[in-house]
């Protein structure tokens, strides 16, 4: 809310008048542009017959019908009444029709606003300062509905003047309407300070009258904001509405938290994800009548939490109790640990991203003295090995499987078997068969354990988020429902080439550790939780990821919320709709702009189930190491993002060599020249 840059405005000598634009800096529409709005009303007009052409034609006719307006007069500023006179010759209409549908523009409108929490404050901030405070906008809606919606969300005074171009028949593009807003307060040029995100109707045009202008330019579309509104079409409008809830949700988390990066990735990209995929299983959990859904740790943390949000505004999601379920691939392998055959084996013995005698030990969960014992006879030389290859694995898997019934006899993995199996009862996962799991993902091995693990129940159901594959153990009686990523559609092919699952990981990483197993405490039976290895975010990071998450459900306007839900609900347009956020999540994958892409400069990742060999999940880069040493592109768990946020001459060494950076370090030379000249 507090801008110093505003600050250092509005202090400035001499200054008794603040003028402030209306749209897009005061106040935003919860439509990413106006013709979005123009084609919602079509749709509500259509319902009263009053057009029978598309919405989507609707809304290029009363484009028309403006420039049509804006030509017949010389000062190009037509007001609304004007405009619907045209739009009312090309659809026939009556007069009493043209009122109509005049005015439902206008309540459209009203409904459709909603301020700007900053600039807000400015306001207020100065009437505090003992300014004279007054609002200036090029615009075809009359002076009194735009007051009306400044009174609306609080925004402005009875006595406070609102100066609009359509009704003085001046513009602030011309420079014109800032005389008349000069005229209005009485004051000279000089003392009037304007507000607004236009360069030229609120920067080039007030300057070039003497005031003075503070630019302001959160209000207009961010990468994904862009990003949903080039796919809107497809999906009548709704992937707009999408992007102007973004933005709201950005607007109201504001540019000065202590990660705004993470809270516009939360807003424009996580937020949009979670929100269809809780609405998206809330839809399928009613129809299967599924009264608890349990969302698994880690990732199920932050699913909850937008979950819950969702549940909260939606009424059809009511009554289905949605509980967070300590598990882990490790935890429940060893619940379902009767045996070591082909589906036991795969997971302990995993090279990603390498597997030795410790790791082994952790992925068993008993002592390293145990696996020590275990190889000593004829594979002793393997402990101390940092990483087995192919022919160390294929022995050290032959050893298990000879000595599968005394591992699974071992005391220690007999009383996790144990513990596991009174968690899962003391949770309601053996009451009834009224629930499902709800899983990040990737190949549905974590459900074949659980299925062993509950004693191969006749059905068992889960929605997972994304399915990369499918486990080939993977029995008939575990029901997997997919959101996304499906390998038996194109969705695998969207993002080809795209690391997709490390960065959904890591968007959805949780509060605390992984869970190891379980143990008993205070009575009851708790998750035992990996406390030596780093969280995956700082806590400040997170919880702003989280909070724009959130604030974009909190944001999302109830029709839009119904129509996201009924898009969801139908197969051909869900896959629509998620092939878009497919989209714009592997946009961002392969073009991130830099200051997103340093937000990422905090996130340590692994790829191993038990947390080992963490590292940075971006890493800037430095000239003088890839000049020595290379860059193994293959190796970076987000390539683009790394050269993204690394310096213009080492991202260009490695990306294309150097003759490129030599280039780009010419070009940077040439631009700090370029002023001097």
């Amino acid at each position: 809310m507090n801008h110093p840059g505003f600050a250092a405005a509005l202090a400035a000598p001499g200054i008794r008048v603040v003028s402030f634009d209306v749209f897009d800096t005061a106040l935003v529409r919860t439509f990413a542009r106006a013709v979005d709005l123009f084609a919602e009303l079509g749709r509500a007009l259509h319902g009263q017959q009053l057009i029978t052409v598309t919405p989507e034609r609707f809304a290029h006719l009363r484009v028309q019908a403006e420039a049509a307006a804006r030509r017949r007069r010389a000062d190009t500023e037509p007001g609304l009444g004007e405009i619907y006179v045209e739009l009312a010759t090309r659809l026939g209409w009556s007069e009493p029709q043209r009122t109509t549908a005049e005015q439902a523009e206008i309540e459209l409108e009203l409904r459709a606003m909603a301020a700007v929490p900053a600039v807000s404050g400015w306001i207020q901030a100065a009437r505090v300062a003992g300014k004279t405070v007054a609002f200036v906008s090029d615009m075809y809606l009359p002076a009194p509905v735009i007051r009306a919606m400044l009174t609306r969300h609080g925004l402005v005074q009875p006595h406070e003047a609102v100066l609009v171009s359509c009704e003085y028949r001046a513009t602030k593009f011309d420079g014109a309407l800032f005389d008349r807003l000069i005229e209005t307060t009485g004051c000279r040029a000089g003392q009037i300070l304007h507000v607004g995100d236009n360069p030229r109707s609120d920067g080039t045009s007030p300057r070039a009258k003497g005031l003075l202008t503070f630019e302001v330019t959160e209000a207009r579309l961010d990468f994904f904001e862009q990003r949903f509104l080039a796919y809107q079409h497809d999906t009548g409008g709704l992937s707009g509405r999408l992007a102007a809830t973004s933005r709201l949700a950005r607007l109201t988390c504001g540019p000065d938290g202590p990660a705004p990066a993470l809270s516009e990735i939360g807003t424009g990209l996580l937020g949009p994800w979670l929100a269809a995929f809780a609405l998206w299983t809330f839809g399928r959990a009613r129809r299967a009548g599924i009264k608890r859904l349990y969302f698994v740790s880690r990732d199920g943390q932050v699913m909850r939490e937008l979950a819950l949000a969702v549940q909260q505004r939606w009424p059809d999601a009511a009554g289905i109790e949605c509980r967070y379920l300590h598990g882990s691939r490790i935890a429940w392998h060893h619940a379902a640990m009767t045996e070591l055959g082909d589906h036991q084996l795969r997971w302990l013995l995993n090279p990603q991203p390498r597997v030795n005698a410790d790791i082994l030990a952790d992925r068993l969960g008993v002592p390293r003295e145990r696996v020590t014992t275990l190889l000593a006879p004829t594979a002793g030389h393997l402990v101390a090995q940092p990483a087995w290859g192919p022919a160390e694995i294929a022995c050290v898997d032959d050893i298990l499987r000879r000595k599968s019934a005394e591992i699974v006899a071992w005391p220690e993995v007999v009383a996790r078997r144990a513990l596991a199996h009174r968690y899962f009862a003391q949770e309601g996962l053996l009451q009834d068969s009224a629930w499902a799991v709800v899983e990040l993902g990737w190949s549905g091995s974590m459900m074949v354990s659980l299925y062993e693990a509950l004693g191969r129940p006749a059905a068992l159901r889960a929605y997972y988020l994304n399915l990369s594959s499918v486990c080939p153990d993977l029995p008939a009686a575990v029901h997997l429902e997919v959101f996304a990523i499906n390998p038996d559609d194109v969705s695998g092919h969207l993002g080809r080439g795209l690391r997709f699952a490390e960065m959904i990981e890591v968007l959805t990483a949780a509060d605390h550790g992984t869970v190891l197993g379980y143990e008993t405490r205070d009575g009851r039976i708790a998750p035992r939780l990996k406390q030596d290895s780093a969280a995956l975010w700082p806590v400040a990071a997170l919880t702003a990821l989280r909070t724009g998450a959130t604030e974009f459900v909190a944001q999302m306007p109830a029709e839009v919320m119904t129509r996201l839900a009924a898009q969801l609900a139908g197969e051909a347009t869900a896959r629509i709709l998620v092939h878009q956020l497919l989209l714009v999540l592997a946009d961002f994958l392969r073009t991130p702009p830099p200051a997103l892409a340093r937000a990422f400069t905090a996130c340590r990742f692994t790829e191993d189930p038990t947390d080992h060999d963490q590292r940075g999940f971006v890493q800037p880069l430095k000239f003088w190491p890839v000049w020595r040493h290379g860059w193994k592109r293959d190796e970076e768990l987000w390539a683009e993002g790394t050269l993204a946020c690394s310096p213009p001459v080492a991202a260009a060494l490695a990306r294309d060599g150097l003759a490129a950076a030599l280039a780009q370090l010419w070009r940077g030379a040439w631009r700090r020249l370029a002023p001097a000249r």
